[in-house]
C-alpha cells in the first residue's frame, strides 16, 4: 500500500534529459541551485499557507546537479547543507495537504549516498514534529526508497538503522497509549508500522550483511516480538512474517541463539490467543521451525508448552482428513474439518509447516521417545504417506513428510501396525 502519489512526469523529464547535459549547463545550475537556495523567503498563497515554492524549485536543482556529468561531491554536500537549512527556514513540516505530501516525496527522492548525512538530520528534524501525519508521509518515502537496489544503501548505515528502530521503539509506547483512544489515530499507527516493517524487509532484501552489528538485529527482533504480543492481528501477522523472513536466513538465524528463547515463548502465547488465524498460525510454524533446527533446547521447551503439542497434533489430524478430531476443534476455533481437509495450496503450505515442527522437535531424543507414544499423530503420519497423491507433490512437501517419518522410527524398537505401514 503507497501513502504517497506519483511523482509529476516533468519531474522524470528532468531526470533524464540531465544525463545528456554539458559542462556549461553544470555549471549553470550550480550558481541558479545556489540562489535558490539562499533565498529564505517564504511564499504564501491565498489563504496565508506556507507552500514550498522555493524549496521544491531547489529539490529539483539538487536532483539536476546529481546526474549533471560533472558535479562533485563536494558541491552536492554544500547543496545539501543549504538545502537542510532552507528546509527548516521554509517550516515544510507545517505546510499541508497535497504541498507537504509533494514537498516530502520529492525530498526523499533526492537521497543516495552522497546525501545519507542528510537523511540522518532529516530524520531527526522529523522525529521532533511527531505529527503522525508528516510521520505517514516519511515512512512511505523511506519505503520507496527501499525498494530501489541502488538507492537503498543509504538506508543501511548503522546510525541510520539506530534512528529508525529508535523511533520505532517510540512508535510502539505511542501505540500501547493512543491507539484505543483514537481510532483514526490507530489506523495511522497501523499504517505506519507496515510501511516501517516492509522497509526492514528491502533493507534485509537488497543489501549484503545489512544487520551485521548484532545489537541492530537483537533491537529489531525484540521490537517484532513486542508487535506480535501486543498489537492487532494485522500488524502481528505482519510483524511474524518479517521474523519468519530473518530466520530463514542462516547468518541471521545464528545471531537470533540469545533471543530465541524469548520469541518462541511470545509466539506460542500468541497462537493460543489466535484461535482460527490460520495465516498466523503457518508463519509462527515457520519461525519455530527454524528455530528448533538451531537449539536442541527449544525442542524440549515446544513440546512442553501448554496445550502447544496438543494443538499440533490437532491441526495434522484436520489435515489429513480425521475431520472427527474433538481436539481439532477446541484448539482450533475457527478452523473447521472441512476447511481444512480441503486439496488447497494453502493447507499443503500449512501442512509442510506442521511437519516442519513436528519433525524438527522429534530429533530430541526425549521428546521423540515421548510423541511416538500417541498413536493418534503415528496414525496421521502413516495416512498423509500412503496417500497415492503424496509423490506427486512439491519437494519441499514429501522432504517434511519423508523426515518427519523416519525421526519417529527412529525411535520405535518394537514397531506398531502404524509404524509398519510407515516404513513400508
Amino acid at each position: 500500500m503507497r501513502f504517497l502519489p506519483k511523482l509529476e512526469d516533468d519531474w522524470d523529464l528532468l531526470s533524464r534529459c540531465s544525463k545528456n547535459c554539458c559542462s556549461e549547463r553544470t555549471d549553470f545550475a550550480m550558481e541558479s541551485g545556489k540562489r535558490v537556495l539562499g533565498s529564505s523567503e517564504t511564499s504564501e498563497d491565498s489563504h496565508g499557507t506556507a507552500t514550498p515554492k522555493n524549496f521544491t524549485k531547489s529539490l529539483k536543482k539538487l536532483y539536476f546537479l546529481k546526474h549533471a556529468s560533472n558535479a562533485q561531491e563536494c558541491d552536492l554536500c554544500k547543496v545539501v547543507d543549504d538545502l537542510y537549512i532552507l528546509f527548516k527556514q521554509e517550516n515544510v513540516l507545517q505546510m499541508e495537504g497535497a504541498w507537504k505530501t509533494i514537498a516530502l516525496q520529492k525530498l526523499f527522492r533526492c537521497f543516495d549516498q552522497a546525501l545519507s548525512e542528510f537523511s540522518w538530520k532529516l530524520l531527526e528534524l522529523i522525529l521532533l514534529d511527531f505529527d503522525s501525519i508528516v510521520l505517514l508521509h516519511f515512512t512511505g518515502a523511506i519505503e520507496n526508497l527501499s525498494e530501489n537496489p541502488l538507492l537503498c544503501g543509504v538506508l543501511t548505515q548503522e546510525k541510520f538503522l539506530c534512528q529508525l528502530l529508535d523511533f520505532c521503539e517510540h512508535l510502539t509506547d505511542r501505540q500501547n497509549q493512543d491507539i484505543n483512544k483514537n481510532d483514526a489515530e490507530g489506523k495511522i499507527i497501523v499504517a505506519l508500522n507496515i510501511n516501517l516493517m516492509k522497509t526492514l524487509k528491502n533493507i534485509l532484501k537488497y543489501t549484503e550483511d545489512p544487520l551485521c552489528h548484532g545489537k541492530i538485529l537483537i533491537r529489531l527482533v525484540r521490537w517484532l516480538a513486542v508487535l506480535i504480543e501486543q498489537s492487532g492481528s494485522k500488524i502481528a501477522l505482519k510483524a511474524v512474517r518479517l521474523l519468519g523472513y530473518i530466520s530463514s536466513d542462516y547468518k541471521l538465524c545464528v545471531q537470533l541463539a540469545g533471543e530465541a528463547t524469548s520469541i518462541v515463548l511470545t509466539l506460542l502465547k500468541r497462537t493460543e490467543d489466535d484461535n482460527g488465524n490460520q495465516d498466523f498460525l503457518c508463519q509462527a510454524f515457520f519461525v519455530l521451525a527454524n528455530l528448533t533446527i538451531m537449539d536442541d533446547g527449544l525442542r524440549v521447551q515446544v513440546y512442553e508448552s501448554k496445550n502447544f503439542y496438543a494443538r499440533l497434533v490437532s491441526c495434522l489430524a484436520l489435515l489429513t482428513g480425521d475431520g472427527d478430531s474433538k481436539n481439532g476443534k477446541q484448539f482450533l476455533g475457527k478452523f473447521s474439518a472441512k476447511e481444512l481437509s480441503k486439496n488447497s495450496a494453502k493447507n499443503h503450505e500449512f501442512l509442510i509447516m506442521v511437519l516442519q515442527v513436528l519433525g524438527n522437535i522429534s530429533i530430541n531424543r526425549q521428546v521423540g521417545e515421548r510423541i511416538v507414544k500417541d498413536t493418534t499423530m503415528l496414525n496421521c503420519v502413516s495416512k498423509l504417506i500412503e496417500r497415492p497423491s503424496f509423490g506427486s507433490h512439491n519437494p519441499a512437501f514429501m522432504s517434511a513428510g519423508l523426515i518427519t517419518a523416519n525421526n519417529l522410527i527412529f525411535y520405535i524398537d518394537m514397531p506398531d501396525d502404524n509404524v509398519k505401514r510407515i516404513a513400508k
